[in-house]
């Protein structure tokens, strides 16, 4: 019961990025240049989508780990992702970050070249999405290699049968 209510709750919550993303493209009174107007809605729409993208995976799964960690697998320090298996929490990051990151490309544009400050927004909006997909993408692959000597077999999957040993 637990897991569907917090489903339902991180829907929710998640929705309401797209919901006020549409509500600041349309206008409002605040006073925004139109390239911070977009990438504030480009950011939320994106950690709308991308956030419901990645948590469905994740959710779908019983680990964020792709293969089975050693008990004393290392991570990463602070973030505590896998360093030896592959983890899906870095994707989950960026796409919920997007709302955050995004804001920071108008304020560089407008002191670079204020004239394609729009342009630079998508491309840094369609860069983050690359970014993101990318990570999603070698998803299972670990951060680093295991430790010189020791093997990496419960993480890997069984070879195909050829053909010749299946007929």
């Amino acid at each position: 019961m637990y897991c569907v209510v917090m489903a339902v709750g991180a829907v929710l919550l998640v929705s309401g990025l797209g919901v006020s993303g549409t509500r600041l493209a349309r206008g409002g009174a605040a006073r925004l240049t139109p390239a911070m107007r977009r990438a504030l809605a480009l950011g939320l729409w994106l950690s709308c989508v991308l956030t419901l993208v990645t948590a469905g995976v994740l959710s779908s799964g019983t680990s964020h780990f792709v293969g089975t960690p050693w008990p004393d697998a290392a991570t990463l320090p602070l973030l505590g992702w896998s360093a030896e298996v592959g983890d899906l929490r870095p994707a989950h990051f960026l796409a919920l970050h997007a709302m955050q990151a995004l804001p920071l490309a108008p304020l560089l544009a407008e002191r670079l070249a204020p004239a394609g400050a729009l342009r630079f927004v998508g491309i840094a909006a369609a860069l983050w999405v690359a970014l993101t997909a990318a990570v999603f993408a070698v998803a299972g692959c670990p951060a680093t290699t295991r430790r010189a000597g020791a093997t990496l077999s419960h993480t890997r999957l069984r070879p195909m049968a050829s053909a010749e040993t299946t007929l």
